[in-house]
């Protein structure tokens, strides 16, 4: 999932630092993800691209095979900050940690 916005009624126009994208609260109540049978496994999760005021993760599930390495993260932070995160009740296997870069 990546987690941005846009201003913008144009669909192509990049963020600029004049058009910052701003998102208030992303929540997440529940999730499960199986990927014990899937080959390409993805590296991350949650991808944020934009500024958050708030990203609350809760109630997730997350299954890999117990054989694979591991890598990747739940978070990766590219280009986007957060304000807080809350992380409740998270169940991860083979991942190699929870938020990957920096939020400034």
């Amino acid at each position: 999932m990546v987690i941005f916005g846009k201003y913008s009624y144009h669909v192509n126009l990049p963020e600029t630092p004049e058009y910052p994208t701003h998102i208030n609260r992303v929540i997440i109540d529940g999730l499960y993800i199986d990927k014990r049978c899937e080959q390409g496994i993805p590296d991350t999760y949650f991808l944020v691209r934009s500024k958050v005021d708030l990203l609350s993760i809760k109630d997730v599930i997350l299954r890999r095979r117990v054989d694979d390495t591991k890598k990747g993260s739940l978070i990766k932070m590219e280009g986007g900050t957060l304000g807080e995160l809350r992380l409740i009740d998270i169940s991860a296997d083979c991942l190699e940690t929870i938020v990957e870069g920096d939020s400034k």
